[in-house]
This record gives structure tokens, C-alpha cells and sequence, in this order.
């Protein structure tokens, strides 16, 4: 009788156990998910802007790449490489990026071989757009099959076309990491994808 009491008290406290260590489980992944929820939060504020003696107050969206070179994680030099990158893909949508830069189809024709300057339209392509298309073109296929949702994810985010960008540490549990290594890999993932931007920023003479 005595055994069979220990038994039945030996197995009760291997259920408490075993609950106990499922009920820390559930609290570190609400845990983990609540934190990963936050810094998924676009992180705005206002800056002034200062252009020919005029002030402006606007809006700054911190992206993920401006984060890592807040927390020193990340070298400035590879974000302004990435910020003349940036400016190149916008180019590609027709916008305005710098002083004097036309935002619409104005001052440019058609491209139609054989039958001289066509009429002016809204529908004609600019060199600037062209451009830009080519270079993003030209630097997708540098970056290998590997660090292509990476590269996607911070291109599409600095140009402000990414609502929800996956935070560090979603980026390195993709690759198999977990808890404290994941953000730490996803940091080296967007290293390594600023790096190529910054040697093809280079070789193009930007």
C-alpha cells in the first residue's frame, strides 16, 4: 500500500511538473509575440524640414534599417547607400526625389523609333523612370535567391510601400534561429543585403 501511495504521488508531481513547464511555455510565446507586435509598429514622429529658407513640418516613419543605425547596429555609411539606392527606386514610380525633378510626363516623348518626337502624354515613360527600373533591375539579380525576401522587404519599406514589415526577429526565425539568436540573424541577413547595395552603389559610381 505504502508504494502504491508513492507511486500515485510520484506521478502527480510529474504532472505538476509538466504543467507548470507548459503554462512558462504559453507565457514566453505571449511573451515573444507581444514583443514582436511592437516593434512591428511603424515608429513615427515629427521632424522639421527645411528647404529654399522655408520650414515644414513632417512626418518620419523609423523603418528597420534607421533602427539598427539608432542602436549602432548598423553602420551609417551603408545606409547612405541604401538611402541613394532608395532614391533611384522612387525614381522608378515617377516621382519627385530631388529639387526640380518633374513628377509627371512633362518635358519628356515617346521612345518609338523611325517616326521623330512624339506628342507629349501621360502615358510616356521618363528617363528618370527608366533609370530607375534599370537599376533596380540590375541590383535584384546581384542579390542571391537566399536574401531576396530581405531585400524586397527593405526596399519596399524605405520607399514607404510596406505597411507591416517583419521585425529582426521574425526575418531570423525564417532561417531557424530562436529566441535571442533570431533578431541577432535577422540583423546579419539585413548586413548583408546593405552590403551588396553599398558595392553596387560603388561599381555604378553613385
Amino acid at each position: 500500500m505504502p508504494n502504491d501511495i508513492e507511486a500515485v504521488m510520484d506521478c502527480a508531481d510529474r504532472i505538476e511538473r509538466r504543467v507548470s513547464r507548459k503554462a512558462a511555455e504559453i507565457n514566453r510565446v505571449a511573451v515573444a509575440k507581444a514583443q514582436m507586435a511592437k516593434s512591428r509598429k511603424k515608429q513615427v514622429r515629427d521632424v522639421v524640414i527645411e528647404t529654399a529658407g522655408s520650414r515644414h513640418t513632417g512626418r518620419r516613419v523609423d523603418t528597420t534599417c534607421s533602427k539598427m543605425v539608432a542602436a549602432g547596429t548598423l553602420p551609417k555609411y551603408l545606409m547612405v547607400a541604401l538611402d541613394g539606392f532608395t532614391l533611384l527606386v522612387a525614381d522608378s514610380f515617377g516621382v519627385a526625389t530631388l529639387d526640380g525633378d518633374d513628377a509627371t510626363s512633362n518635358l519628356t516623348g515617346g521612345y518609338e523609333p523611325g517616326i521623330g518626337r512624339l506628342p507629349r502624354g501621360p502615358r510616356t515613360v521618363s528617363d528618370r523612370q527608366l533609370r530607375g527600373l534599370g537599376v533596380l533591375k540590375a541590383m535584384q539579380q546581384r542579390v542571391p535567391a537566399e536574401l531576396q525576401a530581405v531585400f524586397r522587404q527593405i526596399v519596399t519599406e524605405e520607399v514607404g510601400a510596406m505597411a507591416n514589415p517583419k521585425s529582426l526577429a521574425e526575418l531570423g526565425e525564417e532561417i531557424g534561429r530562436k529566441h535571442k539568436q533570431a533578431s541577432a540573424a535577422g540583423g546579419t541577413l539585413v548586413y548583408c543585403v546593405l552590403a551588396l547595395i553599398h558595392q553596387f552603389m560603388k561599381e555604378r559610381g553613385y
